[in-house]
């Protein structure tokens, strides 16, 4: 019997690679240049910010790549197919391409593209791709990017220092927020203090605005303050490059859009469904009426006959200690604990850590003694509430939804609307949010700076 020539192999979609085995993967395929060794950063932004990466490993080794690039809803093109010498011959660059495609179609995208290297498309077509007649392959030449005169004249403002979120400074950053109401809770000071290790996020105040930077994700938020016009922002955008950032913004509100259309000279537009925001009336959380909401209505009452004497619990305390024993098991409880939940459980800690200095508020849920779900909450703007974290014991039928309106009841007389934040493009996690009924997806548009020569 043969052995197999690729032991432990395994393709799947990353979101993380190390730098030393993608430097690897891009010389063995001639596609790296000397300049790069100064850039290494660059490698972490082409993983996160393909619309896939797919790797392929023998055991815990990085052994071949390929991304998508795509808008996420209808077109999309293949890059960077490759794999290390060695290990070629075995059909894993196949493998990896159908895994692509498998990614792309399943999130709806039907035109998918690449361009192949000459003599390599009976490869491709082996696959289902196609020649494309009458057309060519073309890339953009780089020059100089065109800038108004007016706008560069003034891109030359001394730039100030970002720095990390302290407990003291939440009454500046909710300054801000308390007197522009923002909806997403991205700006919230309890989410920025404790992400900000998983995401490396650092603030400034820049022209008497807000200005935070995503430097995982190498953007800006929109600044909080007064408004900027189209060329105000292209300015802001001009220093952010000039001082070593990105000049590109998320967090883009459509009214801000709608405004000023003139963006468009600036900026290229997208929006991220993955990142949208479920908008919640509280008071359809309470009562969880109408036919859709029946389930989740069955699932209360069977846990409440087979559980009677459960007790409801605001969370200080012994019960935040057992809230964080308890969210340790869930993570742990997985057969393999990804980073995001290695991330999820640092930034529960840190919660708790600070939980009072953050304004933090919870509700947790025992039966004989034993936390069985908790929810964490804070206020967002007036008429919001923000959920930062919700846990239940599937062993337990409808604890979740007695923690999701058991949450909701608390805070009924609070609020007018809950923020239950993104689902990450998650499927599941997208099934249970759709299913509360949203009154509103809050979906953040993000702006490329490219000006319009």
């Amino acid at each position: 019997m043969q052995d197999d020539p690729v032991p432990e192999l395994t393709i799947k979609p990353i979101s993380r690679a190390s730098v030393r085995e993608l430097i690897t993967l891009y010389k063995q395929a001639g596609w790296w240049e000397s300049g790069n060794d100064e850039h290494l950063e660059f490698l972490h932004h082409i993983v996160r910010n393909s619309a896939f990466f797919v790797g392929a490993f023998t055991g815990k080794k990085l052994i071949g790549m390929g991304r998508a690039l795509s808008d996420g809803v209808s077109d999309a093109y293949i890059q960077d197919v490759t794999v290390l010498k060695a290990y070629r011959g075995n059909g894993i660059g196949k493998k990896i391409i159908q895994t692509l495609l498998t990614c792309l179609k399943e999130n709806g995208v039907g035109w998918i593209g690449l361009v192949a290297e000459p003599g390599t498309d009976f490869f491709y077509k082996s696959l289902g791709f196609e020649v494309l007649k009458d057309h060519i392959a073309l890339k953009y030449k780089d020059v100089d990017m065109y800038i108004p005169e007016q706008i560069s004249a003034h891109a030359d403002i001394q730039f100030p220092a970002f720095k990390s979120f302290s407990l003291e400074d939440r009454s500046v950053i909710e300054s801000f927020t308390d007197d522009f109401q923002p909806m997403s809770c991205e700006y919230n000071f309890a989410n920025l203090f404790t992400w900000q290790n998983a995401y490396d996020l650092a603030w400034t105040i820049y022209q008497g605005r807000l200005l935070i930077y995503h430097t995982e994700s190498n953007y800006s938020f929109m600044p909080i303050g007064e408004e900027f016009t189209p060329e105000e922002l292209a300015i802001l955008s001009l220093n952010l490059k000039k001082n070593g950032k990105s000049s590109d913004f998320a967090l883009v509100t459509p009214e801000y859009i709608e405004k000023f259309p003139d963006l468009k000279k600036y900026y290229r537009m997208r929006k991220n469904r993955n990142h949208a925001e479920y908008i919640y009336d509280v008071e359809s959380l309470c009562e969880l009426s109408g036919p859709k909401l029946h389930k989740k209505r069955n699932l209360i009452s069977q846990f409440k006959r087979l559980y009677p004497d459960f007790r409801l619990h605001v969370l200080t305390g012994e019960f935040k200690q057992q809230a964080l024993e308890f969210s340790r098991d869930l993570k742990n409880s997985h057969e393999k604990v990804s980073q995001t939940l290695e991330l999820e459980f640092e930034a529960i800690k840190i919660s708790f850590e600070h939980f009072e200095s953050l304004g933090l508020e919870g509700l947790a849920i025992t039966h004989n003694d034993k936390m069985i779900a908790f929810s964490v909450f804070s206020r967002l703007g007036d008429q919001y509430f923000d959920i930062h974290f919700e846990k239940s014991d599937m062993a337990y039928k409808g604890a979740a939804q007695v923690i999701n309106q058991e949450t909701a009841l608390y805070l009924k007389n609070r609020c007018k609307y809950l923020n239950r934040e993104q689902d990450l493009g998650i499927k599941g996690l997208r099934q249970a949010k759709m299913s509360y009924e949203p009154v509103k997806l809050i979906t953040p548009v993000k702006l490329f700076f490219a000006p319009l020569n």
